[in-house]
């Protein structure tokens, strides 16, 4: 039996009383943060534009864009919603392979279980197993996105999103398998939006989205895909990774575990490989006292592809020019938490930045790949140390391994509901105290609703 059929028999067979109870509390916490951060995204820039297209677009009323409450076929409602939940970069990650997560299972997850008025529990089992094998296809991956600009987010995510959907098309073996044939056909996504700082990043993920509900649907009325679509001749693994990958990844303990237990949740709105680094600058500025005067310079070691992500090329990073660039600016975030004492979505803004008294501190960031070859060709989210000199030339030395939000330094549930409660206050439209309380209630019983319908009215 092949691989791929192997991972399709899993999708197909699992049933949500096969579910852990650690998958399904992880779950319900990802549905909640990508929630928090699809609402954060409404106002973020570029993202109305598009749902304005899909308004022009039109269609059959089938799933609705949350917040704006626009409603239009499944496929283009997560064009727009997978771009907001990703627009502020504050979506969970799977930090063994660097790779976002439920940015794309989420919005297709609740775009189709909207569509189909399926159950909470089929929301939840739907998002799982296309956590899991995105996760698992990423896993596979020998060669970091950050290194081969392959990046797995959107390229894996597509044929996540058409497992997700697929699911909640209740899609048999022959079925899925086509999906994820098909999905392949459409697969794409790369990291050079990152180095540019191109509204594309945010964009991608909307794409893979949509493709994999297009592939799900396509499957379902009989069109055929490629039934090798992972590890064929020229299959996903033998094209895109040019065969540096791991089979044993695709099926390690695929009967007993979920991959996307192993998620992490972000604090900071920016890319995860930053964050190791903002959480020790804030150590050593809280336990030092330290003020931006104090600084004559601040050394920052991340792994290789932390450093192509983040901080190439230097001079960019150091004066972003555009909001995507300081989401991807390890000097930027740096600076703002050392002068600010935090990091959150009001720092990506052009005015924040621009602000003069951030940038000169960022120009003090040098940032320098680890001297250990096993540090730094990790393929995980990278840890950082932070050396600060000071004026007086005194060195304060801060290492973080599993910065919190990390699986193994995780956000508690409390912690994911505040959260989400700092997100929705950039809505693009009030959101009141009650639908909050509500919002969050539904989802923490999600698995006890007949019709995700009810969730979706209370977002939009």
């Amino acid at each position: 039996m092949s691989v791929t059929l192997k991972l399709v028999k899993k999708i197909v067979r699992t049933r949500f009383e096969n579910l852990p109870s650690k998958t399904i509390k992880t779950t319900k916490k990802c549905v909640l943060d990508t929630l928090g951060a699809m609402i954060a995204g409404t106002s973020a820039l570029g993202c109305s534009t598009v749902v304005n297209l899909v308004k022009e677009w039109g269609g059959k009323h089938e799933s609705t864009i949350m917040i704006y409450g626009v409603k239009a076929p499944a496929h283009h409602v997560a064009l727009a919603n997978a771009m907001m939940a990703r627009a502020r970069d504050i979506d969970d990650v799977n930090t063994l392979a660097s790779v976002h997560v439920s940015a794309t299972t989420v919005p297709v997850g609740l775009c189709m279980a909207e569509k189909e008025k399926a159950s909470g529990k089929d929301l939840i089992l739907a998002i799982a197993l296309g956590a899991d094998l995105l996760s698992r296809m990423a896993l596979a991956n020998k060669i970091p996105p950050g290194i081969s600009g392959m990046n797995a987010t959107w390229q894996c995510g597509t044929f996540a999103a058409a497992a997700t959907a697929g699911k909640i098309l209740d899609l048999d073996d022959d079925q899925m398998l086509n999906a994820l044939g098909i999905a392949y056909s459409q697969v794409a996504g790369n990291s050079q939006a990152m180095v540019e700082g191109a509204l594309t990043v945010r964009l991608q993920q909307g794409l893979s989205a949509k493709s994999g509900i297009l592939a799900a649907e396509f499957a379902q009325k009989g069109i055929t895909g490629a039934k090798e679509a992972l590890e064929g001749k020229f299959g996903y693994y033998n094209v895109y990774q040019r065969g540096e990958y791991d089979p044993s990844k695709l099926t390690e303990k695929l009967d007993k575990e979920f991959k996307g237990d192993f998620v992490s949740f972000k604090k900071y709105p920016c890319c995860m490989h930053t964050h190791a680094a903002i959480d020790a600058i804030l150590k050593l500025a809280r336990e030092k006292k330290i003020q931006p005067e104090d600084i004559q310079e601040i050394t920052v070691y991340v792994n290789e592809q932390a450093y192509y992500f983040t901080c190439y090329p230097l001079e960019r990073k150091r004066t972003p020019q555009s909001i995507v660039d300081a989401q991807f600016s390890l000097p930027y975030v740096v600076a703002t938490a050392i002068v600010k004492g935090d990091v959150f979505i009001n720092d990506f803004s052009e005015e924040s930045i621009n602000d003069p008294k951030v940038l000169e501190v960022a120009s003090k960031v040098k940032p320098r790949i680890f001297l250990d070859e096993r540090k730094a060709k990790g393929k995980e989210i990278s840890p950082s140390t932070v050396k600060i000199k000071t004026m007086n030339g005194k060195v304060l030395s801060k290492s973080v391994k599993f910065f919190k939000g990390h699986y193994r330094n995780p956000l508690s549930t409390s912690e994911i509901i505040k959260k989400f409660e700092k997100c929705v206050l950039y809505s693009i439209k009030p959101l009141s105290k009650e639908n909050i309380k509500k919002i969050v209630r539904t989802i923490m019983e999600l698995e006890k609703i007949g019709d995700v319908t009810e969730l979706i009215e209370l977002v939009t």
